[in-house]
């Protein structure tokens, strides 16, 4: 992972130090502000980092089918290596809300066999993750144009610390992106990344390496969706930190 360590801490330094900067950093990464305008004790340069979703490297032959690999703590996870194409790929996860009523373990809320659960790690300050899934639902896909939306349960954890968490009984709404005859997909993105790290007291070191878990299910028993991920035919993954005029193509969530 690219932390740029030298850029960050001169962006850290006095102001007269930022336009400097600003105009040295590398093309796919950017300075960002998190409070003050006019104080750049806290601005930083965070760097995009395009990443895909991938089954645990284990021995443990159930962990493709992301449900069983819960079961035995084998989670899948991320990186910048882009997935193979089939039929040395593929991975899938269903999304069970009934399992949700199993016990959660230990700093969660959610049991990861209820749904997706990514761990891994990420190194360096964080503005956003943009999330991009493919799933396969036939009633879902069958009643498409009737259901543009899609009600799910999600969390966001850094370092054990939530950062965004479904309450009450509506969920939280995406939107499904899907063309006639194409694999269905949700793209959400937790925004507001940075200032929540900073008001959770989160290190912000360019060398800091954070646990990131995420979690997502169906809301409604019903709804149950195969999520599909380590294929080349239907890449999942999450961008770190992606560019905000990007943004628009994802749903947005705000983190606190």
């Amino acid at each position: 992972m690219k932390t740029y360590r030298f850029i960050t801490a001169l962006v850290t330094a006095p102001a007269l130090f930022v336009p400097l900067v600003a105009a040295h950093v590398p093309d796919d990464c950017r300075v960002i502000d998190a409070r003050d305008p006019d104080d750049h004790e806290d601005d930083v340069v965070v760097c995009r980092v395009d990443t895909w979703f991938h089954a645990p490297e284990t021995d443990e032959p159930v962990a493709r089918f992301g449900n069983a690999g819960a079961l035995v703590e084998e989670l899948p996870t991320w990186s910048t290596d882009a997935p193979a194409a089939a039929p040395d790929g593929g991975a899938g996860y269903v999304g069970l809300n009934i399992l949700h009523n199993l016990p959660p373990q230990a700093g969660t809320k959610f049991h990861p066999a209820g749904g997706p659960t990514f761990e891994g790690t990420f190194t360096g300050p964080i503005d956003n993750l943009a999330v991009t899934l493919h799933f396969v639902s036939p009633n879902r896909q069958a009643l498409q144009t009737l259901l543009p939306d899609f009600d799910t349960v999600l969390q966001l954890t850094i370092d054990g610390n939530p950062y965004f968490e479904t309450t009450g009984g509506n969920g939280t709404k995406v939107t499904v992106d899907a063309a006639t005859g194409e694999v269905p997909t949700v793209r959400f993105a937790f925004i507001g990344v940075y200032p929540t790290m900073l008001a959770q007291g989160a290190d912000i070191d360019a060398d800091a390496e954070h646990t990131i878990r995420l979690h997502i299910a169906p809301l409604r028993t019903g709804d149950e969706t195969m999520f599909v991920y380590d294929t080349a035919e239907v890449p999942s993954g999450m961008v770190f930190n992606i560019e905000p005029p990007s943004l628009s193509d994802f749903t947005p969530l705000e983190t606190s």
